[in-house]
Parts: structure tokens; C-alpha cells; sequence
């Protein structure tokens, strides 16, 4: 029987709400966060706790590590480069589908970067997409779409936000360059109601790009759940306060 994973983004999309909500839709958090926890190694904590966003419950997850990747061998803002990520990812335990999966995500990454520079994808420095823990939720992301099997991902169109977004290189409108340069082809629609922020991420959007099988307006995603059997749903929330519920609802049909 055919699986479709539906991804509610209309509120947002960052890697880490990605990850909460996918892993809440598994209804098997600490096992498989037990899981993730042992094979992404790279010295890093994963946790991922029930959290509240007005009238939303849901899970909020979080990498951490001590330290940013830095070819300089200091801890703070450092550039990291694509083949420190790659490494990265090379040093976890995942299986070849996940680390293929992951280093795709980053290349989506690298060549928006190397466009929005001037430069090339083996040339360009990340900031924060190339912090130890946004990798970390990158891959975890890739184990959890690998996990779930569906046949198909389907997400909505892409709430941005609105306002300005504070980045290494400065107060930058949203989305940021790099960003903008990701959702090229993808659907996607500002939000004024709610308070200024950027609601997506490159890390998210490169995620969506990579494994989404389409993108449908929010009212026909409606359609398809009235009509489709939801075998479970998960809710990955932000930890912004926005002055609305912040997060991804995620729902798995036959």
C-alpha cells in the first residue's frame, strides 16, 4: 500500500522542527532518538522534548556540541568549508542512503552559497548552516525520511516570515540570500500577521528541495487528508515566539 508523507510548512520550515516532526510522527521518540543519538557520533548530544506553542503540543529538538567545525582549530565564528561537512558526515554511522542524502543537501547548499559569493562550491565558507549541530540535524533529518519510507513527500507551499534576519554578514531582508537562491522553483509566500522574523531556514528549504516529490498549496493538502487514511501525524515546533503556534505539522496517508 502506497505511503505519502505530507509536510505542513505554512507556519515555517527549519531543519530542526524538520527532524522534531518527523520524529513524533514515528510515536517511538526515545527509540529511535536512542538511535540517532548513536550513529551520528562527531561528539555531539541530541534531545528532543515535549513542548507547547499556543494551542500546539508537539517535540522540540535540539543537536548540541561545544563547537563549531573550524579548519583554524578555534571555537567561536569560524568559516567552515564543504569538505569539513562532508567529513562530518563521513564520521557518523548512518547508512550510505542517509550520508549520500545529507552531502546532497549540502551540495543545494554550497552552490546557492558559491552563487550568492561569487565563488565555487569547494571555495565557499559556511557560517551557520556549517555549525557542528546544524549538520547534525541535517543528517538526522535524512536518517527519519530513510526511516519513514514513504513513496512520496509532498510539502506545502513555504511560509517566509517577513522583516530582516541577522546573519555573519550582517542584517540581511528575509530570506537571506543564500535562501533565496534555494527556493528558486520552490513555492512560497510572506507572512505579515504574524511578529517579523525569518520562519525559513536554508537549511530547510535545501531539505525540501532535495526530498520533496511536490509542492501543493495548503487548501489542497486539506483536500488530500480529508480524503486520504492519516496513520499518524507529528508536530516539530519552533522555539520562537512569533504570536501564533511556530512549527511543522507532518502527517503519513495511504
Amino acid at each position: 500500500m502506497k505511503k505519502s508523507l505530507l509536510i505542513d510548512c505554512s507556519l515555517g520550515l527549519a531543519s530542526d522542527m524538520l527532524v522534531a516532526a518527523l520524529l513524533d510522527i514515528t510515536g517511538k521518540k526515545d527509540e529511535i532518538l536512542h538511535e540517532l543519538q548513536l550513529k551520528i557520533c562527531n561528539n555531539m548530544t541530541l534531545n528532543a522534548d515535549c513542548a507547547n506553542s499556543y494551542e500546539r503540543q508537539g517535540l522540540v529538538f535540539k543537536a548540541m556540541s561545544d563547537d563549531f567545525i573550524c579548519g583554524h582549530g578555534h571555537i567561536g565564528h569560524c568559516h567552515s568549508s564543504l569538505s569539513d561537512v562532508l567529513n562530518f558526515i563521513d564520521g557518523t554511522q548512518f547508512s550510505a542512503f542517509v550520508k549520500d542524502s545529507a552531502k546532497a543537501v549540502y551540495d543545494v547548499i554550497a552552490a546557492a552559497e558559491a552563487k550568492v559569493h561569487g565563488a565555487t562550491k569547494d571555495t565557499v565558507h559556511f557560517h551557520e548552516v556549517g555549525q557542528k549541530r546544524a549538520i547534525a540535524c541535517i543528517v538526522c533529518a535524512c536518517a527519519l525520511f530513510e526511516k519513514l519510507a514513504a513513496d512520496e513527500v509532498v510539502f506545502s507551499h513555504i511560509n517566509m516570515g517577513y522583516g530582516t534576519v541577522q546573519c555573519a554578514h550582517g542584517e540581511v531582508p528575509v530570506p537571506a540570500p543564500a535562501t533565496a537562491v534555494i527556493l528558486e522553483g520552490i513555492p512560497h509566500f510572506y507572512s505579515g500577521d504574524i511578529a517579523p522574523c525569518e520562519l525559513c531556514t536554508p537549511s530547510g528549504v535545501a531539505l525540501a528541495k532535495h526530498f520533496a516529490s511536490s509542492f501543493i498549496a495548503r487548501e489542497d493538502m486539506q483536500k488530500r487528508l480529508n480524503d486520504g487514511d492519516i496513520l499518524a501525524s507529528g508536530i516539530g515546533l519552533g522555539r520562537r515566539d512569533i504570536g501564533v503556534a511556530n512549527g511543522i505539522i507532518c502527517y503519513l496517508l495511504r
